[in-house]
């Protein structure tokens, strides 16, 4: 029986991969919690942060991280409607508060407006923005799987699928669950 790892230890993994895919359960306020820590443990490695929200809400998301009011934060519109999967948590409003902390990192909302293709779509649009950097890409769990899964009857290529073909064994993927 192989000796549990330690967060530590952990983190030290994940240090070596340019991209670390978090794939979480929307909606909980444990995981936000949690991806807090990681994130924090890796400042001085990762300068990208990649977020499961649509591509349009990024000049929102930008006027809040430049902005002195942390009113603003609630004026993001994903925000004010949220989708009904947990995306749109309070937990997750309180995420991008912290994400604002981290000086130098870039974050990007990758999430097309319209569905379809959309993990392909979200795959282009985190290797568009990464170049040599190294980041983190915070999605659903489903999004995080790195093999092909079929879903009501029909083969579905989840955005970590695409990205693990790219950037090989560069990428590692995370799946969170409390």
């Amino acid at each position: 029986m192989k000796k549990p790892i330690s967060f530590k230890g952990f983190i030290k993994i994940l240090k070596k991969y340019d991209l670390i895919v978090l794939g979480e359960l929307h909606g909980t306020k444990e995981i936000p919690e949690l991806m807090k820590k990681i994130i924090e443990s890796l400042l001085d490695e990762v300068s990208l942060i990649f977020l499961e929200i649509p591509m349009h809400q990024q000049r929102y998301l930008d006027t809040y991280l430049i902005s002195e009011q942390e009113s603003s934060l609630y004026e993001i519109p994903f925000f004010e409607h949220p989708s009904k999967d947990g995306r749109g948590s309070k937990e997750y409003l309180l995420l991008i508060q912290f994400l604002k902390k981290m000086e130098k990192k870039k974050i990007f909302c990758i999430d097309p407006e319209k569905p379809f293709h959309r993990d392909y779509t979200m795959y282009q649009n985190i290797i568009k923005n990464m170049g040599n950097s190294k980041g983190i890409f915070i999605s659903g769990n489903v999004h995080a799987c790195k093999q092909p899964l079929e879903m009501q009857g029909k083969l579905f290529k989840p955005c970590a699928y695409y990205l693990k073909r790219i950037l090989k064994q560069r990428m590692v993927s995370v799946n969170i669950v409390v």
